[in-house]
């Protein structure tokens, strides 16, 4: 990785990340780091490094300078409001914000390993990048031959501390309830209001 690659790298990771960041400048890091370029149509490309793939689609026809991953925290953060329901396809949900500096949407497939990226400068054009974005990666995934990945499984691991466990089951035997069925409801609940 040379000097340029770095400086496109320590962009990519500050807040905001600058609306000037040359996709071109993105696709350089990656293929210096070893990534494999996958060519999508249009707009469409993915690349695939250490066995992590992640797909960069754009609504306006241009490749998307819209980065998110888990350790990118520029879509993170967002306090949505519960009573949200977030845009939706095959399955699959989008996370998305508005970016004032770039003046558009840009999403994120939220619930998935891989990284989903999209954008659009209005709701009916992010919406269209969203399941364009989604097309393209459970077509990717079929042509390679392997398995998308799975939004949602209905399963969920936490650690409570063991008061809180106690008293839930406590209180879900009181109710008549297994607890699976009682943090259901409750989760249903907190959702919901």
């Amino acid at each position: 990785m040379n000097s340029r690659h770095r400086k496109t790298l320590e962009a990519i990771f500050s807040l905001p990340v600058p609306a000037s960041l040359a996709w071109n400048r993105i696709e350089a890091l990656f293929v210096a780091l070893g990534a494999e370029v996958i060519e999508g149509s249009g707009s469409r490309v993915g690349f695939k490094l250490h066995g992590e793939r992640a797909d960069f689609q754009s609504a306006s026809g241009q490749r998307s300078q819209a980065l998110s991953s888990p350790r990118n925290p520029r879509l993170s953060g967002t306090n949505w409001s519960q009573a949200m329901t977030p845009m939706m396809h095959k399955g699959y949900a989008a996370r998305i914000e508005y970016s004032d500096e770039d003046e558009c949407f840009v999403g994120r497939v939220a619930g998935i390993k891989s990284i989903i990226t999209f954008h659009g400068e209005s709701v009916s054009e992010v919406r269209q990048a969203f399941r364009e974005a989604i097309d393209f990666y459970l077509e990717t995934c079929a042509a390679r031959g392997e398995s998308p990945d799975n939004p949602f499984s209905g399963k969920i691991m936490t650690s409570i501390p063991p008061e809180l466990h106690a008293r839930a089951i406590s209180v879900a035997e009181t109710l008549g309830k297994s607890l699976n069925q009682f943090v259901a409801e409750a989760i249903e609940r907190a959702v919901k209001s």
